[in-house]
């Protein structure tokens, strides 16, 4: 396979670079975050949480996940894990 591009160098790319400095900062927050025991997804979830709750919306998976765009399976299974954490209580939604 040929390589065709429109750049001479990978760091001649935004695109390329804006990589490099995600994977940095993913990994100074896995680091970071490794140090009380949650992961990048575990401490978002409980931020929005945090957020939604201060808001005075009544947090549930679906809002979570509308909220960060995340999976709501994936949202499913890192809330059980952080309730066996410790770190949050889950309830019946009301509604």
């Amino acid at each position: 396979m040929k390589w065709v591009s429109k750049f001479n160098n990978p760091e001649d790319s935004s695109g390329f670079l804006l990589w490099q400095v995600t994977h940095a900062w993913q990994r100074l927050i896995t680091k970071e975050l490794s140090k009380i025991n949650v992961t990048h997804s575990q401490f978002v979830l409980l931020a929005a949480c945090d957020f939604l709750q201060t808001k005075g919306e009544n947090v549930t998976q679906k809002n979570l996940a509308d909220f960060t765009k995340l999976n709501i399976m994936m949202i499913s299974d890192v809330v059980r894990t952080i309730e066996t954490k410790g770190l949050l209580e889950r309830s019946k939604n009301p509604l």
